[in-house]
């Protein structure tokens, strides 16, 4: 380190202009001071620009075991310990652990990724913020979302949501849920990309819900961000479409139920009405292709009462055997 101070004094020196008044100051354990508000320091060139310019060369801040205090780059104003507003840059190595804290008063700024291919007016296009309320914006400021997305996002792996029992309190099984169902309007559409260019909003068709329309069903599923416009929890969706499923599934079972009962009492019909045919053919033969002997002697031992109405209130025909 004294010798990288010490060749940083002597080409300060050097790269001033014999016009410029130039102050060093090496005293022992005390600091290096180079005075001069119009000068400019080069290493690796003799036409700085800058305050301090470095060309064909790396920057080490060696930090081996000293505190986190030491060692570190500075923007601004001192981030810790004095806690100013401005960034660090550091590394530790008492603890392997490498900084970049940005300090500031203001919840919603923070770290600010600006990358463009070109160069752009002033002062670029933002591509990520890390805000210091901790929300986290991709394309665009995250507003009140911890992680906004301005864009399709793709992971190669699966979205998770804490739900352990232990988390919950209260919990209750949906019901009516096939009414809910039942009220909702599923719809294909396309997005307005062109009036909405900064939301970055994918092209072609699309499926889902009208958050206006879902939010008179399911207000619980339906978020306002500061900017008034709406959002819509899809995975909540899904718990009220499985108990739909059970209640839609209950509901065809207690008809197939109903059907098979139904069924049931018409083979015990049938089959009393088979035995009583065999009981006549038993005695008479083929009462269904009967001939004259037959008809007559079917008719000599049966009777036909006038008609009875049933409990509905309907006349039937009975014949009855007067044997």
């Amino acid at each position: 380190m004294k010798s990288f101070l010490f060749n940083l004094i002597t080409l300060s020196i050097a790269f001033f202009s014999m016009s410029q008044s130039a102050v060093a100051q090496w005293t022992g354990t005390n600091p290096v001071i180079l005075q001069n508000i119009t000068a400019k320091v080069g290493i690796g060139t003799n036409a700085p620009t800058q305050k301090l310019q470095i060309v064909g060369g790396n920057i080490l801040l060696d930090n081996t075991n000293v505190p986190a205090t030491t060692g570190s780059i500075f923007f601004g104003g001192l981030t810790y310990p004095d806690l100013k507003e401005g960034m660090r840059v550091s590394y530790f190595n008492g603890t392997h652990n490498g900084y970049m804290d940005v300090r500031t008063t203001a919840p919603t700024e923070g770290i600010i990724f600006r990358v463009d291919q070109t160069a752009p007016a002033a002062p670029g296009t933002e591509r990520m913020r890390i805000c210091a309320n901790g929300n986290v914006g991709i394309g665009a400021a995250p507003g009140t979302y911890r992680l906004y997305v301005s864009g399709n996002a793709y992971v190669s792996g699966s979205f998770l949501a804490a739900s352990d029992r232990r988390f919950k309190k209260d919990v209750q099984t949906l019901g009516g849920a096939l009414a809910t169902v039942t009220r909702l309007r599923g719809v294909r559409y396309e997005y307005r990309q062109s009036e909405f260019a900064d939301r970055n909003f994918p092209s072609g068709k699309t499926d889902g819900f009208i958050a206006q329309e879902l939010r008179e069903v399911l207000p619980e599923l339906v978020t306002e961000g500061t900017d008034g416009y709406l959002a819509v929890n899809y995975q909540g969706v899904i718990p009220v479409l499985v108990e739909a499923v059970k209640e839609l599934k209950a509901q065809k079972d207690s008809e197939i139920a109903a059907l098979k009962q139904e069924l049931s009492e018409k083979s015990q019909q049938i089959y009393a009405f088979e035995a009583r045919m065999a009981k006549l053919e038993a005695r008479f033969g083929d009462v269904s292709n009967p001939s004259p002997q037959t008809t007559e002697a079917v008719s000599s031992k049966t009777s036909l009462p006038s008609d009875q109405p049933d409990a509905a209130g309907t006349p039937k025909l009975t014949a009855q055997d007067k044997q």
